[in-house]
């Protein structure tokens, strides 16, 4: 995200915040389907170093937490391990870091969404994919990278109006050999699924579906049993979770969906979506004049189906 998107959001906080914090709800799970309701407590985990600070999505391989800076930020990627300290780090030398947004994995490669696109007029968005084996476990590595180039299907207009538009996009995943996008509407808040496939020349996001997220999409991430699906986002300023589980191969808005408020994060950024192996929900935030850049831990339970 391009930081004069979020400038003017920050103006009142001394204002809000004292008005506001007082009179926050701790945590809600709002009932979507047959969800189970439950008060949750995203617990920090850890805070990460400056290098950090504008971090946008992250996934976990070989046992580091690996990120990224979005936005004109250096084209590296970041291993961190559990204390958020960096331990490896790889600059893509042929990658120009426009506006990174979201990371996703399959078994054989890492994909770098190139996708942020505030002003909606962008005509060089894609993505980048790097193997794995040019991950180190620790230490500075150079590595190249392939790049897709790509266009929305629908998209014909590209003197749009900044922030009042269906095809920024913040999120990423990969599903059955494919690369699925789930963009960011700054007028309905509804979030579109666009999907495409990896070619190094140039490929086209066929729409296949939308969902009324109530916020701006920021982060997804599928588990790697490929039975949780999650997106992140906010809402005036209040960050949530979306879960979906029980859901049709490729179609994730077709099961069943759950939406955690964390009112208790209110005036973070959040920005980026994990599942671990064992099912764990992790979430980070940029830094802003309320909360350092860090990484919240989410209930278990929410994640798993009711018993």
């Amino acid at each position: 995200m391009n930081k004069n998107s979020i400038s003017h959001q920050w103006v009142l906080l001394p204002v809000l915040f004292v008005g506001l914090v007082f009179s926050l709800p701790v945590f809600s799970q709002t009932e979507v389907g047959n969800e189970s309701q439950d008060q949750i407590k995203p617990v920090s985990l850890f805070s990460f170093s400056d290098e950090l600070k504008e971090n946008s999505g992250m996934v976990y391989y070989n046992g580091l937490l690996w990120t990224l800076n979005d936005s004109g930020g250096e084209p590296i990627l970041y291993g961190v391990d559990d204390k958020g300290v960096v331990q490896a780090r790889v600059l893509i030398e042929n990658a120009t870091n426009v506006d990174w947004e979201d990371i996703a994995q399959d078994e054989r490669y890492l994909y770098v969404a190139d996708t942020g696109n505030n002003a909606g007029n962008r005509q060089n968005l894609g993505i980048y994919r790097i193997q794995k084996t040019h991950l180190p476990s620790h230490g500075d590595k150079k590595a190249s990278a392939e790049f897709m180039g790509y266009t929305y299907e629908d998209q014909t207009d590209f003197n749009l109006v900044s922030h009042g538009h269906p095809y920024d996009c913040e999120a990423l995943v990969t599903m059955n050999d494919s690369l699925y996008l789930f963009t960011k509407d700054w007028q309905s808040e509804k979030t579109a699924q666009y999907v495409l496939h990896f070619n190094p020349k140039k490929s086209v996001a066929r729409k296949r579906g939308e969902f009324e997220a109530g916020g701006l999409i920021t982060g997804a991430d599928i588990s790697p049993d490929g039975k949780i699906f999650a997106l992140s986002g906010y809402a005036q300023m209040k960050p949530f979770v979306w879960i979906f589980r029980d859901f049709n191969p490729g179609k994730p808005f077709s099961g069943n969906s759950s939406r955690v408020d964390l009112d208790m994060l209110f005036m973070s950024q959040t920005e980026g979506i994990t599942i671990s192996d064992d099912e764990r929900i992790l979430i980070s935030c940029e830094q802003t004049p309320v909360f350092s850049a860090q990484v919240f831990e989410l209930a278990r339970k929410i994640a798993k189906s009711d018993e």
